[in-house]
């Protein structure tokens, strides 16, 4: 039969594991952070591929339907509204041109894996 005191140590030990992995986790994450900041590259693209392929390309595209005024819409062939000015806000943030693709809400999903 155990003893009381050899069953308490069974827990420190366990918290100590735990401890652990969470440090493991937390280190990981840093080093992620810390490799994304430095603009690691994998498999030459970066971290992420698709803002690789748009800064390559110089802009930012951003499918549109310009049907939902004030959110989108076409004013003297221009697009307007509240998204389009946020595109051209992150967009130039990333230093890039915004680039409009009309499409419709029922569609933008094929549209994606199309690569319009």
């Amino acid at each position: 039969m155990r003893s009381p005191a050899a069953e308490g140590l069974r827990w420190p030990r366990l918290w100590r594991r735990r401890d652990l992995l969470a440090l493991v986790i937390v280190v990981g994450y840093g080093a992620l952070a810390v490799f994304t900041a430095l603009g690691a590259n994998v498999g030459g693209q970066g971290l992420d591929p698709v803002l690789a392929a748009a800064r390559q390309r110089g802009a930012l595209r951003v499918a549109v339907d310009f049907g939902y005024y004030p959110f989108s819409g076409m004013q003297h062939d221009q697009p307007i509204g509240y998204d389009v000015d946020l595109a051209r806000a992150v967009a130039q943030k990333l230093g890039l041109k915004a680039e409009f693709v009309p499409s419709n809400l029922d569609s933008i999903y094929d549209d994606l894996a199309r690569g319009k």
